[in-house]
């Protein structure tokens, strides 16, 4: 939980600067990197929503934080600083849907709260009396 925080964060981070100041000399990266985070953002996004069971909830949260770091690093330091507003923009919007989904499947998976006015023991320990 606390590295897809700490991955998020790093993404906004990224997608903070928006600025149209075009400090690096390969103006093709910034394209790339988008067109990388955009897909990478929607295949991971129907992988956790097509799991099942706690464990490859667990393994896709992982994956996606793990591509998500090798896809930022691969590019050069500032590329981030070219993408558009509205680049930033759909990023912003993939990752929040990617956690709101990852949200609503945690929550699917947590047992519902028992419904039972008091527990088994200090129901039998009524009835021996």
């Amino acid at each position: 939980m606390r590295r897809l925080l700490f991955t998020s964060v790093l993404l906004a981070t990224l997608l903070v600067g928006c600025s149209d100041n075009k400090q690096n000399d390969t103006p093709g990266h910034a394209d790339m990197m988008y067109a990388e985070l955009k897909a990478l953002m929607r295949s991971h996004c129907d992988s956790l929503r097509l799991a099942s069971d706690s464990a490859s909830i667990a393994h896709s949260i992982e994956r996606y934080e793990s591509e998500l770091n090798k896809c930022i690093f691969r590019h050069p330091a500032g590329t981030d600083l070219e993408l558009s507003a509205g680049q930033q923009d759909t990023l912003t919007m993939l990752t929040e849907n990617f956690l709101a989904l990852k949200r609503s499947k945690i929550q699917g998976l947590t047992m519902p709260a028992d419904t039972v006015a008091s527990d088994s023991v200090t129901q039998n320990k009524h009835d021996v009396n």
